[in-house]
């Protein structure tokens, strides 16, 4: 058994060796190692001093986990993450293979992996983590997932196995969410907005969770925040917002967030370099889970004011005197955050990419329910392109965009091209990408050495 542990290390690293060069695979190491050895996993996870971390949801999961792994590293912690963003158990078996020496070794004082939806129930029962946080659920590859209430009730089997000595973090402005802390045997802390000066009480056309996890009743809302988040509670049964552990308020967007986060009185005034509504959930469930962890204050607002942007997630390039912002858009609530992050800019020029690869989802239906028809106030120029533009290019026209905008290239090569043609000097061009044409766009850009 240990020699065949060993073996599959070998095979890995050879494979990461070869592969990382290339910009490429970062799952694959991990793959094959699982075929090599299938208890792989279980073999280190034990081996961290303090435990492991595991973050999931729809959205911000990318980000929330690396900000964790950056305020627990300033805090002197080694910390093993899977930063590719490669989430299925293959990344992160991948991520800790290229952490440990050729038999085996790891130091590291936490792991904390950012983890797919479909994938948590068994890494819980995998690692048994020290935490889990959980952000969202909104609908997203249902060809894959399956519905949201599928996919919750997966996830409050595996939480159930939890011991005491375990903490689980929700989302409270998220009822499904919510609903996975009753019953728990693990510590269950809550953390959400509590800023009432967002007074809109209208639900959006993409909202998904709108009915009582409890008796199906529909909610009623007395702040929306954005989607189905906000301050809900069920007019037949009891359930309800719980009290937040962590609350955030004082939401600042010029572009960038800042706010305020109590916690048991004691307030904290943060400063991030990240944009959007709903970065202050995911900037919300890293200060929760720091303070937990007892971080000193100062390095948590360190860290946060600090941090950079994740790969493709608001992420910067710049080529001449122009300017490339890629925003991650891959799910109806995700898309929409996206466009309404543009909000209160001066026009601009965007290319939109959309891909239907099995990491996307291969149903691209979901993109009648993006609030499309917000680009009328904010854009100049649009370029289309991926693997399903024209459907793309047809959903622009259901929402009245003028066509003498919309330029459709199938081929990324060109239609970036033209995009950045048709940004004029000191703009920002902002790509709006699902995943698998993140991953193309960013390859083009570096790959190529276009930057």
């Amino acid at each position: 058994m240990y020699l065949r542990f060993i073996f599959s290390l070998l095979i890995a690293k050879i494979l990461t060796g070869f592969l990382s060069p290339r910009g490429g695979g970062s799952a694959l190491p991990g793959l094959v190692a699982l075929k090599i050895f299938p208890s792989i996993l279980i073999r280190y996870s034990n081996t961290f001093s303090q435990g492991i971390i595991l973050v999931s949801g729809t959205n911000g999961k990318t980000t929330t986990a690396t900000l964790i792994k950056t305020i627990l590293e300033n805090s002197g912690f080694i910390c093993v993450h899977n930063a590719t963003g490669s989430n299925l158990e293959r990344g992160i078996a991948s991520s800790l293979i290229g952490a440990s020496n050729i038999i085996g070794g790891l130091h590291a004082d936490w792991g904390v992996f950012e983890v797919d939806e479909a994938a948590l129930p068994r890494l819980i029962e995998v690692f048994t983590p020290k935490m889990v946080i959980l952000l969202d659920l909104f609908r997203d590859q249902l060809d894959r997932y399956g519905e949201i209430d599928s996919l919750a009730d997966n996830w409050k089997a595996s939480l159930k196995k939890l011991p005491s000595t375990s903490s689980v973090l929700l989302n409270a402005d998220d009822p499904v969410i919510c609903n996975l802390g009753l019953e728990l045997v693990a510590s269950v802390y809550y953390f959400g907005i509590n800023d009432l000066r967002l007074t809109d009480t209208t639900l959006s056309q993409s909202a998904d969770s709108i009915y009582c996890p409890v008796c199906r009743t529909e909610l009623q809302y007395k702040n929306v925040w954005y989607s189905h988040l906000g301050n809900w509670a069920c007019p037949k049964c009891t359930f309800k917002r719980p009290e937040l552990t962590l609350a955030v308020s004082k939401i600042r967007i010029k572009p960038t967030v800042a706010l305020s986060a109590t916690y048991n009185d004691k307030t904290y005034e943060i400063n991030t370099p990240l944009e959007g509504l709903y970065s202050a959930e995911n900037v919300a469930a890293a200060i929760l889970s720091s303070v937990l962890l007892k971080t000193p204050p100062d390095v948590i607002k360190k860290s946060i004011a600090r941090f950079k942007a994740v790969f493709g997630r608001h992420e910067l390039f710049t080529i001449g005197d122009k300017k490339i912002k890629i925003l991650l858009s891959k799910n109806p609530t995700g898309f929409t955050q996206s466009l309404i992050t543009l909000d209160g800019l001066p026009k601009k020029n965007i290319l939109f990419l959309l891909n239907d690869r099995v990491a996307d989802g291969t149903d691209v239906s979901w993109i009648y329910d993006v609030e499309f028809e917000r680009l009328h106030s904010h854009a100049k120029y649009m370029t289309v392109s991926g693997d399903r533009c024209l459907d793309l290019a047809v959903r622009l026209k259901y929402a009245d965009i003028p066509p003498d905008i919309i330029d459709v290239q199938p081929l990324l090569k060109k239609a970036f091209t033209s995009a950045l043609f048709h940004t004029s000097s000191n703009e920002t061009l902002y790509i709006l990408a699902t995943y698998t044409a993140m991953l193309d766009i960013r390859k083009l850009l570096i790959g190529n050495k276009l930057l």
